[in-house]
């Protein structure tokens, strides 16, 4: 029996170390037929497809967009490492049945050391939302539409993802469906509550142009959410018809997401299964 357990142990010494949180993505989606894109090494994306045919010719890629990352140290400490250590975005995207799914990170997150070193700290702090940042994900969201053969995308974004999701459908043609989920959609009304600085070097989805089109859309939030709270939605409201914002009772920043199938049914235009 001495010899089972010290077996047991040997395996769990090599073989059960936890991971590592930037290797937890590629941990979870590739059990999950999702494969790493290549390309920009500082923005990490996965991307799942399926088979299709005349008969069900492929249409939509859906793609999660990560949040902000790891939680900061103090109001004014930044992490030295943007990775989330958990995140709705990735099981989100881990157990999505439909056809051509991708997880998109953002800038630096998942990374090595070494290749870290190449971000600006600027990248996942005051300019998180900026335009060298956005121009990032539509290089990253372009490359993935060409490799899926994609007609139209779908962005679904947590917390901070949801506000880069709004950012990146303002410029793109191909969106047929903005899902955000607990995202702070006015910058200033959301720093104003946290009494936090300002992101001076990032877009405030708040100003973008009111005539601008959009895509279809439905914007979600938490009752209980204290990060982002319902309100920060801020003068975003101002540009959305009735129905577009749900709030759903007893969820939180993280808590309620999982539940898919309740979120999904307030949205009305992501695809049905094939």
């Amino acid at each position: 029996m001495s010899l089972l357990w010290g077996m047991i142990g040997l395996i769990c010494l090599t073989g059960c170390a936890p991971l590592q949180p930037k290797d937890r993505a590629d941990h979870i989606l590739q059990a999950q037929g999702f494969q790493p894109v290549q390309g920009q090494v500082t923005l990490k994306a996965w991307l799942r497809t399926g088979p299709t045919s005349s008969a069900t010719p492929l249409r939509r890629l859906r793609v999660y967009i990560e949040g902000d990352g790891a939680a900061w140290w103090s109001q004014t400490l930044a992490p030295a490492d943007p990775t989330p250590t958990s995140s709705v975005a990735l099981d989100l995207a881990a157990s999505d049945a439909h056809t051509h799914v991708a997880y998109l990170a953002r800038p630096c997150q998942y990374l090595n050391a070494q290749t870290r070193a190449m971000c600006p700290d600027s990248w996942w702090t005051d300019a998180r939302h900026g335009a060298e940042v956005q121009a990032q994900m539509q290089q990253r969201l372009d490359q993935m539409v060409a490799q899926s053969g994609a007609g139209q995308l779908e962005l679904i974004g947590h917390s901070g993802g949801g506000t880069m999701a709004v950012l990146l459908a303002a410029t793109r043609r191909d969106v047929a469906c903005l899902v955000t989920l607990a995202a702070p959609l006015d910058l200033q009304a959301w720093t104003g509550h946290h009494r936090v600085a300002p992101l001076h070097l990032s877009q405030d989805p708040a100003l973008l142009p009111s005539d601008q089109p959009t895509a279809p859309a439905a914007y979600l939030f938490g009752a209980r959410d204290a990060v982002v709270p319902a309100h920060t939605i801020g003068r975003y409201a101002q540009r959305l018809k009735p129905g577009q914002v749900v709030v759903m009772p007893e969820w939180g920043h993280t808590r309620g997401w999982s539940h898919r199938d309740a979120w999904q049914a307030h949205t009305g235009c992501m695809a049905a299964l094939p």
